[in-house]
């Protein structure tokens, strides 16, 4: 049985076990700026786990000295992804090495190319689409045709990638050597169906479609983003499921772009979970894995992630979404996905805030009038937990805890 609590409040602390609890240890808290989703549920919890494996994002270095050398002192292997400051990253993460399939190669590919236009619900699928195949033969074509493949293997190709129109009007590439080579090696190759479907199109459809995908990679795949890429220290993410793993992701909290590539290692480090849940007879994780994800709907959305926190407990995952109002998660995975995830979380906290839909929805779940909630004292927060009558209460006072009180005097 597990050590491991969930601190919701004052007084209110569960098993974060769902064989315990048996209910599902995925959390949503909602709260406005300055509520304390940090300081009273965050770090309450990570003082408080002592048997799963844990990945955290944070843009506080502060925070990362703090509870890295907490979890190290408890046998914990730390491991440390810095897009802040690659150089001080113990580990890297480049998303070519873990394909494992032509399906993952046109997942990435589609992540990448989403992750610059969903923004944009009224924008044609016909581009997305179109250039999610070409990076997908881009991809492909490293992949099977270079000996080490790395994603800068991707970039450089894609940097260089020129297209000429003849005297008869006929669009070529600078790059289409290298497909006519592998398809002399192996004309059934994956990459060779998009290259096809790209150099029949028009000239002028050819380019959009291109602009379309060079618009993502550029937003993406910055200089510090390719720096973390080159490190060669990648990190295999079934680890965090075979022994207790502590993985701190430290992002800038001005930098879009490391926004969308921490999205794409997110969906990327559930998938490598969940495949290596399914080498075990049971389906779940030897070692249990909990994702404490800060600002959750202020970067890009993560590819996927409400199909995957449907299945998060039969695999032996969990989550901590904090973030500042149901209607900004409606903006980023629209009306569907944003009710799944919050049908998904078993809990929800909520710690005020101005947002109208977000006070509606729990004075609903309360069922105490909306003037209530919208009035509600700074301090007070309201529990919500599936099987249970709601709870009233005021946030957990960290500064009470002795845990927290001797990593301040020992790290700060």
């Amino acid at each position: 049985m597990m050590r491991d609590l969930q601190i919701l409040g004052k007084n209110v602390s569960f098993s974060a076990d769902p064989s315990v609890s048996g209910i599902n240890s995925n959390t949503l808290v909602i709260g406005g700026t300055g509520t304390g989703k940090t300081m009273s549920i965050e770090e309450p919890e990570l003082i408080h786990t002592y048997d799963r494996s844990v990945i955290v994002t944070m843009t506080k270095q502060k925070l990362v000295r703090r509870y890295s050398q907490m979890f190290a002192s408890r046998g914990y292997e730390i491991k440390v992804l810095n897009f802040a400051d690659p150089s001080s990253s113990t580990c890297s993460f480049d998303p070519m090495h873990y394909l494992h399939s032509d399906s993952d190669i046109r997942n990435l590919a589609s992540t990448i190319v989403k992750c610059d236009s969903y923004g944009n619900k009224n924008i044609d699928p016909y581009w997305d689409n179109a250039a999610i195949s070409l990076l997908s033969s881009l991809i492909a074509l490293v992949r099977y045709g270079t000996k080490k493949p790395n994603f800068t293997d991707v970039l450089d190709l894609f940097h260089h990638m020129e297209s000429n129109v003849d005297d008869y009007g006929i669009s070529s590439s600078n790059i289409n050597h290298m497909f006519t080579h592998l398809a002399s090696i192996d004309p059934d190759n994956y990459a060779l169906h998009g290259w096809k479907a790209y150099n029949n199109l028009s000239v002028r459809t050819a380019s959009c479609v291109f602009s379309v995908m060079a618009a993502a990679m550029e937003n993406v795949f910055t200089p510090e983003i390719e720096q973390i890429i080159k490190i060669e220290r990648d990190i295999d993410f079934s680890d965090l499921g075979k022994k207790r793993t502590a993985l701190f992701i430290i992002t800038s909290p001005f930098s879009v772009a490391m926004n969308h590539f921490v999205s794409i290692l997110y969906s990327t480090a559930f998938k490598e979970l969940f495949e290596y849940a399914e080498t075990m007879d049971n389906g779940i994780l030897p070692v249990p894995v909990h994702v404490f994800c800060d600002d959750f709907a202020t970067g890009a959305p993560i590819d996927r992630f409400p199909e995957y926190i449907s299945i998060f407990r039969e695999k032996g995952v969990s989550v901590t979404i904090l973030c500042q109002s149901e209607s900004q998660l409606k903006s980023l995975y629209d009306e569907n996905g944003a009710t799944t995830i919050i049908n998904n979380c078993d809990t929800y906290v909520y710690l005020g805030g101005m947002d109208l839909q977000s006070a509606r929805s729990v004075s609903e779940r309360m069922n105490i009038p909306l003037e209530d909630v919208l009035y509600m004292p700074v301090g007070q927060i309201f529990i919500c937990r599936r099987g249970m009558r709601p709870i009233k209460t005021v946030r957990y006072d960290i500064q009470s805890n002795t845990v927290y009180r001797a990593l301040i005097e020992e790290i700060g």
